[in-house]
């Protein structure tokens, strides 16, 4: 029978991320436990669990959260593993068969998520936001690369949780799509991302936007729905910008990491 870090680390990792090591560094919790519920409870994670054969993973060095995380395990079959270190705070929803990995070594992590039935989330290391919203339907998968950085009031959708019918072949035309934001992209408060986006590396997205087609890396969009506005262009993290920070992010160009 496969463990629940076993089921972990045969998913595939997509390059946007650190590929944890589950296997030696998690410590496994089934969640049909009471003492386990108990044990995640005191660390600052609630669950509830309606399923059975679900589990958290927390990585070892685990600290008790600065806020609260509330875990609604509405089927079987759910994975869901934390990072120590992390700044996560918010709420999850979580159907049947659904996989969540949230990275460590933020600043801030406030997230709402609803996993519907066979949905993945991947939040990467040091990928902070203030507010994120996330519906992962459809059996897809969103994945957050490393070192972003979100703002507040935005919303990520792999899905329009309502048909559009062509009606000349009466057949549905809006499928559901993965959604991938690469590493150290740049996104500002009330932006939408839509189903099917592509977000290179070292992109930034402007208040306000909404994202509905693919944009390359390290270029600005914004509008809506957005458009390109300015080529060759990534962020660093302090203004005045920091010399030491604009090498830092020449190197990490030239190396191809971002």
């Amino acid at each position: 029978m496969q463990t629940a870090a076993s089921r972990l680390d045969g998913l595939g990792w997509s390059p946007e991320l650190a590929k944890p090591d589950f296997q030696a560094n998690y410590v496994t919790y089934g969640t049909a436990q009471p003492e386990s519920r108990q044990s995640l409870a005191e660390l600052g994670i609630r669950v509830t669990d309606e399923g059975s054969n679900n589990f958290v993973l927390l990585e070892k060095g685990f600290q008790k959260l600065s806020g609260a995380v509330n875990i609604h395990f509405r089927g079987p079959d759910n994975l869901f593993a934390i990072s120590a270190n992390t700044a996560l705070n918010g709420a999850f929803n979580c159907a049947a068969g659904t996989v969540a990995v949230i990275g460590g070594q933020q600043h801030a992590l406030k997230l709402s998520v609803m996993l519907y039935r066979g949905g993945k989330l991947f939040w990467g290391h040091g990928a902070s936001t203030f507010g994120c919203r996330l519906w992962v339907d459809g059996g897809k998968t969103v994945v957050v690369g490393d070192g972003c950085l979100f703002s507040e009031a935005i919303q990520i959708r792999t899905s329009d949780h309502h048909s559009v019918i062509d009606l000349d072949s009466y057949t549905q035309v809006n499928h559901p799509a993965d959604i991938t934001i690469g590493r150290h992209v740049w996104i500002g408060p009330n932006v939408s991302i839509q189903k099917g986006v592509i977000i290179g590396r070292g992109a930034i997205i402007a208040a306000g936007a909404l994202v509905s087609r693919s944009v390359p890396p390290r270029e600005l969009w914004g509008g809506v729905p957005a458009r390109l506005i300015k080529r060759r262009v990534s962020w660093v993290g302090s203004h005045p910008a920091k010399p030491e920070a604009v090498e830092h992010l020449r190197q990490m160009i030239e190396s191809g990491e971002w």
